[in-house]
């Protein structure tokens, strides 16, 4: 069965950002996906202290809330981020959880110095990126934040979902909804697509 993660970047629950992920799983879920949602305010997870250490086979030294969020990247065919626009780019929540992945990847010298990164997540994900903003309009320091982060867990965003004017009324959100549950449905058949091709 086809397996598809939510990450909810924002710590306000059942509001702008919960809906359009919770859209996009329900979609999911309906297209015949197991889904599970995770709220990263409610994980306790420390700030990545930058200690280069790699304790093989664990990812990181501390023992917490990303220890769930390590074992669903090796196991899931999907994941929907969504994350409300701080600074024109992603929650604290959000990054977060994304600067604790970077041990997700072993870099390695060749014998000219060169760096190169190798991927421990070797499980290949398709994902929907969700982002909510108020004022904010540029979407690309957002995708900044995120793109080296899909890079460490192999996940290709196929799907940027994006509300603009969250904190008025004609914001969109019902068609927004729709989009989104619809979004769920295509990530799933794409990924079967991709599991019979392989």
């Amino acid at each position: 069965m086809i397996r598809i993660l939510g990450l909810i970047g924002s710590p306000r629950k059942g509001k702008n950002t919960d809906q359009l992920v919770q859209a996009v799983l329900t979609g999911a879920e309906d297209a015949g996906a197991k889904v599970t949602k995770i709220y990263l305010n409610d994980l306790k997870i420390k700030p990545c202290q930058a200690c280069q250490k790699h304790p093989y086979p664990k990812y990181c030294i501390y023992n917490d809330g990303m220890n769930k969020l390590y074992k669903l990247f090796e196991q899931v065919d999907g994941i929907v981020l969504g994350t409300p626009a701080y600074y024109e780019t992603i929650s604290s929540q959000a990054k977060l959880m994304i600067d604790r992945c970077n041990c997700l990847s072993l870099i390695k010298r060749d014998r000219q110095g060169k760096p190169k990164f190798i991927r421990r997540i070797n499980k290949p994900k398709l994902g929907v990126f969700v982002w909510v903003s108020d004022c904010s309009r540029d979407i690309k320091p957002a995708l900044a934040s995120i793109r080296f982060w899909c890079q460490d867990i192999n996940l290709n965003m196929v799907k940027t979902i994006k509300m603009f004017h969250s904190d008025r009324k004609d914001n969109n959100k019902q068609e927004l909804i729709k989009q989104a549950y619809q979004s769920g449905i295509a990530l799933v058949k794409k990924i079967r697509t991709d599991q019979n091709t392989n």
